[in-house]
């Protein structure tokens, strides 16, 4: 949670919620929690976009914007690019809102990594 100033009201931040493309399955404990919308996921790789898992991207923006900093995580597909936009962090987690996601084991690492406080990984999230 957040302090909001002198009044000493918190506002709860919201989770990222990452779970294994590897082995999808039903969690009861994420079954509730609504998928991050598409439109923070960018892709440049076709196959993605044709399967509702990324809204399109010009490689070439992604790619400036990867080196701009301008995404919590960015990886290589066997078709493009993909991208996580920063703009999760105010737009849906700072609004207090939980998200999930699915995602490859070395993308979830990267993930818990630039945010530590604020992914959830299956392992860790009967204890929150």
């Amino acid at each position: 949670s957040v302090s909001t100033g002198a009044s000493g009201a918190h506002a709860t931040t919201g989770r990222l919620f990452v779970l294994p493309a590897e082995a999808p399955h039903a969690d009861p404990r994420t079954s509730t929690i609504p998928d991050l919308p598409l439109r923070f996921i960018r892709s440049s790789d076709r196959q993605m976009v044709a399967e509702r898992k990324a809204v399109p991207y010009n490689e070439t923006h992604l790619l400036s914007e990867r080196r701009e900093g301008k995404n919590i995580v960015s990886y290589k597909t066997a078709g493009g690019w993909v991208a996580i936009s920063k703009d999760i962090l105010t737009e849906v987690l700072g609004a207090g809102r939980d998200a999930k996601i699915e995602v490859q084991a070395d993308t979830a690492a990267a993930l818990t990594f630039t945010c530590p406080n604020l992914v959830v990984l299956p392992e860790s999230a009967a204890r929150t």
